[in-house]
């Protein structure tokens, strides 16, 4: 019961880097066609099923972000989904989620693929 209470908190994930064009980022800011940029993947348990996670991708920059993300959950199933988007899980265990935006400016993209390791506990 005490890890389910501590999983459906809400749990603010950064990631922090620097890359030019397309990699995969662990951190919190990262340089997207010469402007630092800021991508955030938030996530949170339901209370009522601790294997449904909402996932959440926030942004802060001045880039243009597309509508829709491309979302690898980390255990075979992806989906291109908004900036949120939620997940049931088949099992507990650790997964990594990637997140790929595609930031637009001047003509130019820039699609970093950030990355997030989350625990679901029964």
């Amino acid at each position: 019961m005490k890890y389910m209470k501590k999983l459906s908190t809400y749990f603010g994930i950064s990631m922090m880097v620097l890359l030019t064009f397309s990699c995969k980022i662990t951190e919190e800011a990262l340089d997207c066609l010469s402007e630092a940029v800021s991508v955030h993947i938030h996530h949170s348990a339901s209370q009522d099923n601790p294997y449904e996670v909402t996932f959440e991708l926030t942004y802060n920059g001045s880039y243009n972000m597309d509508n829709s993300i491309e979302w690898d959950f980390g255990d075979g199933q992806k989906a291109s989904g908004s900036q949120t988007i939620v997940h049931t899980y088949a099992a507990a265990g650790s997964y990594t989620v990637e997140a790929t935006p595609t930031l637009r400016h001047d003509g130019e993209t820039c699609s970093p693929t950030i990355e997030r390791t989350v625990s679901v506990i029964e």
